[in-house]
């Protein structure tokens, strides 16, 4: 098998799509079944009383290695790519490829006064490919048979694979944390119930080898390591947690303000300006046997003959095959499979320009678990304008994918039904296609509590002697 240690290359020659963080519906004051996603305190003072997500489907993918040409190919016409080649982008010096699929089932959250309530259900799975250098991107298009490299020294460091694949279950709580004069302060928390269904992960600290003929790798040095289970439902199980705050200046007092409670005018308060930080997917999946997992370690030369003729079937001969041909698993073999989530710290500004028109920023940066197996969430930094109502949404999102690729997207709401990409020049734009995504929620949304449907505002007096007056409606 041509390219067993660089099973994580394979990823870059395979890929034709990648939906990243749905930013367009991510910042909604309208949708907090979708915005918890992204801060689980945006859930508490919602623009919608109960939200209730019925199915939506999210999917990201972009690299920067294989493209099919935009004079070519089209998005919109998928016969299109019948009989296109891809193309390769080289001499670019280091190349990555992520991908990002989550399949959002039924979402319910609730505000009762100063607190709110969700339940999230999901179904999610990533991919993460780093540190693919030049003659790396070589060996991915061609093997190691490629001619030029025949005979010379190669180093592969930093070279990181990982893909996850589980389903999800949580609860969320957030709740008024303070609240004074125009200043409101809120808080929230979305716990998270993991099955594993499927990991995989290779980590190349230091590969120094040379291909010496079309059959042999002679290998001088490798440290690293791998791990893979059997995939399976419920092949493994843990924990994620997400904590998010929120800081708004509001537009009018708020000391005792209560969202959507009929007794305090059944409204909810709008804002001049708001700043949120959430710290995401904090956690885990322990997976079960059977997996299989050690460190690479080897000093002295290893030589792999044939390694071409090698056809293993499954994760269990891809590892014998390693400890034959290089005799390099520690004997120290790891005895438990742990991957991390895609943990990130997000962090928005949203500024309300008036008559229904916002101007949101967000900064998404991922994880880095480069000593550990975990999918490293890309970092996203976005500026999205959007114009929102009640019935209607419109979001543009220009945003910079792993602060270096550009992309303008769109999305609108037409009441509870969502449609949206981050990347609208996949579809319009005659441009080198790298990848592509696209989002879809259906919802059904109530947004005036139960008791508010025939009632006038009112002004009344809190418990404690304080007036509640409603905030005013945009």
């Amino acid at each position: 098998m041509k390219r067993l240690l660089f099973i994580s290359l394979m990823v870059f020659a395979s890929a034709r799509l990648i939906a990243q963080e749905s930013i367009g519906i991510g910042v909604s004051n309208y949708a907090p079944a979708n915005s918890l996603l992204l801060n689980p305190s945006s859930i508490v003072d919602s623009k919608a009383f109960v939200d209730v997500h019925l199915l939506g489907v999210s999917a990201f993918v972009r690299n920067d290695l294989v493209f099919f040409p935009g004079n070519e190919v089209s998005l919109l016409q998928p016969s299109s790519f019948s009989g296109v080649d891809p193309q390769y982008n080289l001499g670019a010096g280091q190349y990555r490829a992520y991908t990002d699929l989550l399949v959002q089932g039924p979402t319910i959250t609730a505000t009762i006064g100063r607190h709110s309530f969700g339940l999230y259900t999901g179904f999610r799975t990533m991919a993460d490919v780093r540190g693919i250098g030049n003659r790396s991107a070589q060996y991915v298009i061609n093997g190691f048979q490629y001619g030029p490299y025949i005979g010379q020294e190669t180093r592969v460091r930093n070279m990181r694979l990982t893909t996850l694949a589980w389903a999800e279950a949580g609860l969320s709580y957030g709740t008024i944390l303070h609240q004074r004069g125009n200043d409101l302060l809120t808080g929230g928390l979305h716990v998270k119930r993991l099955f594993g269904v499927s990991g995989a992960a290779v980590r190349l600290n230091d590969w120094h080898f040379l291909v010496a003929d079309s059959n042999t790798i002679e290998t001088f040095s490798l440290r690293g390591a791998y791990g893979a289970n059997e995939p399976g439902w419920n092949a493994g199980s843990g924990w994620g947690i997400d904590l998010g705050i929120t800081y708004k200046k509001t537009l009018q007092g708020v000391s005792n303000y209560e969202p959507h409670l009929s007794r305090g005018g059944c409204k909810t308060c709008d804002y001049k300006y708001k700043l949120s930080a959430a710290l995401l997917d904090i956690g885990r999946i322990n997976f079960n046997p059977e997996f299989y997992t050690g460190n690479i370690s080897a000093d002295e030369g290893e030589t792999w003959e044939d390694f071409d003729g090698e056809n293993p079937d499954g994760v269990n001969d891809v590892a014998q095959l390693i400890d034959d041909n290089f005799g390099a698993l520690d004997q120290d073999a790891r005895d438990r499979m742990r991957v991390w989530l895609p943990g990130a710290l997000s962090v928005q500004v949203d500024y309300n320009l008036g008559y229904n028109f916002y101007l949101n920023g967000s900064l998404i940066l991922g994880a880095p678990w480069r000593n550990s197996f975990g999918v490293q969430r890309a970092t996203l930094f976005s500026a999205t304008p959007r114009f929102e109502t009640k019935r209607f949404e419109l979001a543009l999102p220009v945003s910079l994918h792993e602060l270096r690729d550009p992309m303008i997207g769109a999305m609108v709401r037409l009441n509870s039904i969502i449609v949206g990409t981050d990347n609208l020049g996949a579809y319009l734009l005659d441009s080198d296609l790298y990848g592509a995504d696209i989002y879809v929620h259906i919802k059904y949304t109530i947004f005036r509590a139960w008791g508010c449907r025939n009632q006038k505002n009112k002004v009344r007096r809190s418990k404690s002697g304080g007036r509640v007056v409603p905030c005013a409606s945009w």
